[in-house]
């Protein structure tokens, strides 16, 4: 399991001279506004491998993450999301009539889900509510390939991938702005 805290004052921009004179210095508009970006993440993981004897294997796995935002800039930002992964891949090999081959077979998920909020900032503190929604991606990917190697160190290589990704947008304050699009490709 991962963990981060991270916590950063922002400092702003300024001028080169300004810069160069004086290192410590922030912008005064930065430190009005209180600028900054906390991070807080948490993150888990996990592979497990099955061997099935000569080449073959399976591989499964997945993570789990949850990041929390708070991101006072001109606007004041907060977002909270929660990232799911999962894949199993299936590796094999062998003499195909003769030439040493080998071959990858697998698929992924990802799912993102994220409540996104924005609002003014007066002086570092939270405003009027300017902009909430909620947010999901997700994506699902299978992919195939083959490997034969016909001279010594000289391979012939065959793929196929296929994803498909879905976004959609729910505008929490107006839902003449929801969206949502799906893409979906397959390439050799």
């Amino acid at each position: 399991m991962l963990y981060s805290d991270i916590d950063q004052e922002l400092s702003g921009s300024l001028s080169l001279a300004d810069a160069l004179a004086n290192p410590g210095m922030a912008n005064p508009a930065s430190v009005a506004q209180d600028h900054q970006r906390d991070v807080i993440g948490k993150r888990v993981f996990t592979t497990t491998r099955f061997d099935l004897g000569g080449d073959s294997r399976i591989l499964i796995g997945g993570s789990f993450a949850k990041k929390e935002l708070y991101h006072p800039v001109p606007v004041f930002l907060l977002q909270d999301s929660e990232d799911y992964t999962g894949f199993v891949r299936y590796e094999g090999g062998g003499d195909l009539l003769g030439v040493p081959a080998n071959w990858t077979l697998g698929m992924r998920y990802r799912r993102t889900d994220l409540d996104g909020r924005v609002f003014l900032n007066f002086a570092g503190a939270k405003g009027p509510l300017i902009g909430s929604s909620a947010q999901l991606s997700a994506a699902i990917e299978g992919y195939g390939e083959f490997r034969a190697e016909f001279m010594p160190r000289v391979e012939a290589i065959v793929g196929l991938n296929y994803v498909r990704t879905t976004r959609d947008y729910d505008d929490n304050l107006n839902d003449a702005e929801d969206a949502r699009i799906v893409f979906k490709q397959a390439s050799p």
